[in-house]
């Protein structure tokens, strides 16, 4: 695997066990040069276990590394797939620590995929090019241009004029009409994303857990999941995982909508009449949540319904990737737990 060459880095290797080596230590150990040069630290690598799951990583030869774990984990390889886990250049590390600008690593990132980064503009575009040197060929699409657009009708709009090929997320409400163009055309499929709501169970209140079971049973989901992703595009869901992922028990009976049995669970653990929670929620939708705002209203109306009252703040993402955050009442998911189907649409050939 050849590491991209840009103007601002020239490889003079291959990728070897070096690389995978620094990848993982500058997450894992504390005393690595580049451990505490992460602005927001490994959110990612420590929530996923990595932390306390890797006991030690040794280089064996330059095409081998050793991954010693502190116990069994099966899903170990499927993880070492995720993005928290992608190889950097150690030589493009050094040259970088070396020159004071180790910001850069992210910021002009180095790596060994189909397309290599040519420039980003904060809030417009991110631009690549074909790798030539790809193992499997270079890709056909040159350039590749990432255009943030965050409003999904405008994104519709420039998809519909030709200004791009391919739309993300689009609206619930936009899939019909999106299907009746004949210029354009749908893809999807059953997501693995299941969208929810987080409890702090430190909290005075959700530590109980007839309290939790009570909000559980306030929340009108299949109203959210329609309200929210229109019919036939989303399912309540049943537990933390989606169908799509292998051991999903289809045997687990989700609770039921019941406010008065909601009511009887909070008075039977105390609850005062009124009682306040805070709700965090982030500011932009996604596919597990097209709109935060609105779920969030939603659950604030629900649980007024069972005496508890709902303080919604809106948080920016970047603040939700500090794991400082992570003691928060709930995660920026704001719905219930619903598997949501992503969508590819792209414009029809000519």
């Amino acid at each position: 695997m050849k590491f991209h060459t840009t103007e601002y880095f020239k490889p003079t290797r291959t990728m070897t066990a070096d690389d995978v080596l620094f990848s993982f230590q500058r997450q894992l150990d504390p005393k690595h040069p580049w451990h505490a040069l992460a602005p927001m630290g490994y959110p990612y690598f420590e929530a996923m276990g990595f932390k306390d799951l890797l006991e030690r990583v040794e280089k064996v030869d330059d095409m081998t590394v050793t991954f010693y774990l502190t116990r069994p984990e099966a899903p170990f390889l499927r993880d070492m797939a995720m993005g928290f886990t992608s190889i950097y250049s150690a030589e493009y590390a050094a040259q970088l620590l070396k020159a004071g600008t180790p910001e850069k690593l992210n910021a002009q990132p180095i790596g060994t995929g189909p397309f290599i980064f040519s420039r980003y503009a904060k809030d417009a575009q991110v631009r690549f090019r074909a790798n030539p040197d790809y193992f499997a060929g270079k890709p056909h699409a040159d350039p590749l241009v990432f255009a943030i657009t965050v409003d999904s009708n405008t994104r519709l709009q420039k998809l519909r004029a030709n200004e791009c090929q391919v739309m993300v997320y689009p609206k619930p409400d936009d899939i019909n009409a999106i299907k009746a163009d004949p210029a354009l055309q749908v893809q999807d499929k059953e997501a693995l994303l299941v969208s929810y709501v987080a409890m702090n169970t430190e909290h005075k209140w959700l530590k109980d857990v007839r309290v939790r079971q009570a909000i559980q049973m306030a929340l009108d989901k299949p109203n959210l999941v329609r309200t929210l992703f229109g019919d036939g595009n989303a399912v309540a869901g049943t537990g933390p995982y989606p169908s799509t992922l292998l051991g999903f028990n289809q045997q687990v009976k989700d609770l039921p909508h019941d406010p008065d049995k909601a009511r009887a669970l909070l008075r039977e653990a105390g609850v005062p009449e009124g009682t306040t929670f805070t709700v965090f929620t982030r500011n932009g939708g996604g596919p597990t949540n097209p709109n935060p705002g609105l779920s969030s209203q939603l659950l604030q109306a629900d649980l007024a319904k069972v005496g508890l009252k709902a303080d919604i703040r809106t948080m920016e993402w970047g603040r939700w990737s500090r794991p400082s955050s992570w003691a928060s009442t709930t995660w920026p998911s704001m719905a219930g737990p619903a598997t949501t189907a992503t969508r590819t649409i792209s414009s029809a050939p000519t």
